[in-house]
């Protein structure tokens, strides 16, 4: 017994001093104490388990010993394996980590370059990271978006401007990545007051993005998501919004000459919203009455013209029963046909809105200045 006192004595000492070793001693060293507890443990626990007070051959005893030892060996290369898987993994994630930092500083530094197709490569090499990388996704996708304000607007006296100038490739690119975003954005992406001209975003998602006082000029959403999205005070002349998921948009004091048909706009808000020449009607071959249809009209139902100017308004097969806010007046400067349901509940005619009122229209900002814009709203 007093040998067995002994013996885990002198164990229980070597664990205590390994382990409060490895503050005092180098890594190397302390290894070397904890080898030489595992030693001991391993040569001088089996004679302490396998103490018996019954008679027993010597060949049994040293079985048992070795019983004990092999099952001691197991259990600490299991220990030893588990604590280097440890380490490993831990290697590896900070490896990884190490990585993307080097990635978005390198992708940052092409987006700053001078030549557009090199900007291009960092764009997507952003794009790249976000997936790669979910924890920098929010990040990348806000560097994206201050790239792309920084490059289609200029500072006004009220906040940014819109440039009039086309997109370039790199604008192009980012916008891409943007509408293909691989995770959703709660509160939806916000490029407001930029100048998206010729831009080409068919097929792209933008649930509850703002493109809010921008010139969209030439611009192509056809076949895109603009569930919810905000287009008020925006300026859109040629613009694409074929077949658009565009339930719940607002347009509200846009002046939009655009295209609309198939688009589903059912309680898009447009009111007080120059309309003129914007075309919501559907397209059949041959006759526009009993011709084959192609494009099935746009969806209003629900959709608000309150105070809209109408005036060349392409209506033609459109559905606008349970449209709201259009009046008599309204409804005659529009273009429609035999296959055109009116409303059926007329509106007042839109008041005389002056300058001084509280509520201005697009007209009263024909210069498109996204200035006059924010004095309006």
């Amino acid at each position: 017994m007093q040998i067995d006192r002994r013996v885990a004595g002198a164990i229980a000492t070597l664990v205590r001093y390994a382990r409060h070793s490895r503050r005092l001693l180098s890594p190397a060293a302390f290894l070397a104490v904890a080898a030489t507890a595992l030693t001991m443990a391993v040569w001088l626990l089996p004679e302490v388990l396998t103490r018996t007070n019954r008679t027993i051959s010597a060949k049994d005893l040293l079985d048992a010993k070795n019983n004990v030892r092999v099952t001691l060996l197991q259990a600490i290369a299991g220990i030893v394996l588990a604590i280097g898987l440890y380490f490993t993994s831990r290697t590896l994630k900070l490896n990884h980590e190490g990585q993307i930092t080097e990635r978005y500083a390198k992708a940052i530094e092409l987006l700053g370059n001078e030549a557009i197709d090199v900007r291009v490569g960092g764009v997507f090499a952003l794009e790249r990271l976000a997936r790669d990388s979910q924890a920098d996704s929010d990040t990348i996708c806000a560097v994206l978006i201050a790239f792309v304000s920084e490059r289609t607007s200029e500072p006004g006296r009220y906040g940014r401007v819109p440039l009039e100038d086309p997109i370039n490739a790199d604008v192009q690119a980012a916008l891409t990545v943007l509408g293909r975003w691989h995770s959703p954005i709660p509160d939806g992406i916000r490029l407001q007051g930029c100048g998206f001209n010729q831009a080409k975003l068919f097929g792209s998602s933008w649930p509850r993005a703002q493109f809010n006082y921008c010139k969209l000029n030439g611009a192509g959403f056809s076949e895109a998501d603009l569930t919810n999205a905000g287009f008020s005070w925006t300026q859109v002349t040629a613009g694409g919004f074929l077949r658009v998921e565009g339930s719940g948009t607002h347009f509200v004091r846009s002046r939009v000459q655009a295209w609309f048909c198939g688009a589903d706009l059912s309680g898009a808000d447009f009111a007080y919203a120059d309309l003129r020449g914007a075309d919501f009607g559907e397209r059949r071959d041959g006759d526009p009455i009993e011709g084959r249809l192609t494009i099935p009209a746009a969806n209003l139902d629900g959709a608000d013209f309150t105070n809209a100017d109408l005036e060349g308004t392409i209506f033609c097969g459109t559905d606008l029963s349970n449209a709201l806010g259009i009046s008599r007046g309204q409804f005659a400067r529009a273009i429609t046909n035999a296959r055109t349901v009116p409303p059926k509940q007329w509106a007042p005619d839109p008041v005389s809105v002056g300058p001084d009122a509280d509520v201005v229209p697009w007209d009263a900002n024909a210069d498109g200045d996204s200035e006059n814009m924010h004095r309006s709203g």
